[in-house]
């Protein structure tokens, strides 16, 4: 069992060590639970602090600027929108440990060969990628948003201004002086942690669900490349005597007969055939298990992550173009609309790998009829036309049972923003 479960946490990459100390996993079997619950409950509590304060911000006193009042709203919706999206994942975590249990004993049953082996290690390479990336935007936008007032308020030093407000990276409501030390210096620490665990949680929750994606579809291609290579073992023999299971075939060219090669097939290669039909078939009803376990793990959290950035998105377009039409120049709304590509990029991400599943489930069909039936008996032939009928409605990612993870959900986002 706990070999099992260490294959299983292999899965996660190096996400796992990360997703651990943040509370977010907890290997299953993996001895005490106060531990993991302290940490969950630590980060949960400064994830929480971001939402409380800016919406006492909001209610007791609301930015008189607008582009102020913008940012403010938008760091309330994302903020909030992280602390939701978080508190489900970890109370779902029980649907996260069976997907990753019927994951790990789809890659140990099946597709052991070494062409199997390749396209998963293609994939986990393309995670690893993947992960690097996000590493890399979300340490970029962190550093970014915990420097902007310290950068904005040397810079209005530099220009000779004489009083310049000291800024914290996150709004705050208290009822004393925030600019006064050492209040400034203690919040600004706190935010500075507050920002940083965001962009943690944001990056290990997203990573890993699009590497359970990526997983999927790596197991939808060896399943492709299985069933594609159905087909009866052939042996050369010699044209002299032709014993029974054997055919020959002539091809004449004016009055000489050709004789080709003939294909001999061994006793019992139709079983064989079947039986590689069979375990097949038991493959693409595990990934079906699995696909359901991950929708089921991921369903409420990507739903959230899709309607906040929505809002978020809307919102902030609709003051870009308040601000536009009353002549307030290109900088202010341009403060905004550089949060814009970060939430399509997220929401895109979901959308692309979300399709990668659909394209691959959408390949079985080909490869049932690119495999040898046309050399099988008829119980072969039937069961093939079963599993093709199986296959035919192609594999969709699914969250909160209306939102398909696919290119036209995708357009459909930006449309609806835009439009």
């Amino acid at each position: 069992m706990a070999t099992t479960g260490a294959t299983a946490v292999a899965l996660l990459g190096r996400n796992a060590t990360m997703l651990r100390l943040l509370g977010l996993y907890q290997q299953k079997g993996g001895g005490s639970k106060v531990a993991p619950a302290l940490l969950s409950a630590f980060s949960l509590v400064f994830l929480l602090y971001h939402p409380v304060f800016a919406a006492m911000k909001l209610y007791m006193e609301p930015p008189e600027d607008l582009v102020e009042f913008a940012l403010c709203s938008f760091s309330f919706i994302i903020s909030d929108g992280v602390f939701i999206k978080t508190a489900i994942f970890i109370a779902d975590r029980g649907m996260l440990h069976q997907m990753l249990q019927v994951l790990s004993d789809s890659r140990r049953l099946y597709g052991g060969e070494e062409t199997s082996k390749k396209i998963r290690n293609r994939y986990e390479d393309l995670a690893e990628r993947v992960l690097l990336y996000m590493q890399v935007s979300t340490m970029l936008a962190s550093v970014g948003w915990l420097a902007a007032p310290l950068v904005f308020r040397a810079l209005l030093l530099a220009s000779g201004e004489s009083e310049v407000p000291r800024k914290l990276p996150l709004p705050v409501w208290l009822p004393v002086d925030v600019q006064a030390s050492p209040t400034y210096e203690i919040l600004y620490v706190i935010e500075a942690y507050c920002v940083t665990l965001t962009g943690l949680v944001t990056l290990c929750i997203d990573v890993l669900f699009i590497r359970l994606m990526l997983m999927v579809t790596a197991e939808l291609q060896v399943l492709n490349n299985n069933v594609a290579t159905m087909a009866k073992r052939r042996e050369k023999i010699s044209n002299e005597l032709h014993p029974q299971g054997t055919e020959t075939q002539d091809f004449y060219r004016g009055d000489k007969a050709l004789q080709m090669a003939n294909t001999s097939y061994e006793e019992g290669l139709d079983d064989q055939l079947y039986q590689q039909l069979v375990t097949n078939v038991r493959h693409h009803l595990i990934i079906l298990r699995t696909v359901d376990l991950l929708e089921a793990a991921m369903s409420k959290s990507i739903i959230i992550l899709l309607f906040i950035n929505m809002g978020a998105l809307c919102s902030n377009l609709l003051v870009v173009g308040v601000l536009l039409q009353a002549g307030e120049g290109v900088t202010r709304p341009l403060t905004l609309t550089a949060m814009i590509p970060f939430l399509l990029y997220q929401t895109g991400m979901f959308c692309v790998f979300g399709q990668m599943v659909t394209d691959q489930s959408e390949m079985l069909m080909t490869s049932a009829f690119s495999c040898g039936w046309n050399e099988s008996d008829s119980r072969f032939r039937r069961s093939l036309l079963i599993f093709m009928a199986m296959v035919n409605r192609p594999l969709e990612i699914t969250v909160g049972k209306t939102c398909k993870l696919s290119r036209e959900m995708f357009l459909q986002v930006c449309k609806e923003e835009y439009f």
